[in-house]
């Protein structure tokens, strides 16, 4: 991150996506989940969703198979540059870190 002391959240700029990312193209990557499925899901806290509805290593986020090459600028996990040093990420498994190398990723 900056290092400069007058670095503050609130001067941050929206992202502004180009290319063929599907943030640029107006659609969210979205999970169908059927009308029971959903209403449960709507109604009940985090914690008891995960636990539920949580398909653990079928989860679109766990890995990168559900994904594009720009969706994924950390190879391997769903991730977004925000700015030059802000990246949103899926939480990695230790599968996913090691298979990836996704330490190395960020020290690259």
């Amino acid at each position: 991150m900056s290092s400069d002391p007058k670095c503050n959240l609130a001067d941050l700029k929206p992202v502004k996506f180009s290319g063929s990312h599907s943030l640029s193209l107006g659609t969210l990557p979205s999970v169908q989940y059927g009308i029971v499925q959903e209403k449960l899901r709507q109604s009940s806290s985090k914690t008891f969703h995960c636990s539920v509805f949580c398909p653990g290593k079928r989860c679109r986020y766990e890995g990168a198979a559900f994904w594009q090459k720009e969706d994924m600028p950390i190879m391997g996990l769903f991730s977004t540059w925000i700015t030059d040093d802000i990246v949103t990420m899926a939480r990695p498994s230790t599968e996913i870190i090691e298979k990836y190398k996704i330490i190395k990723q960020f020290r690259e």
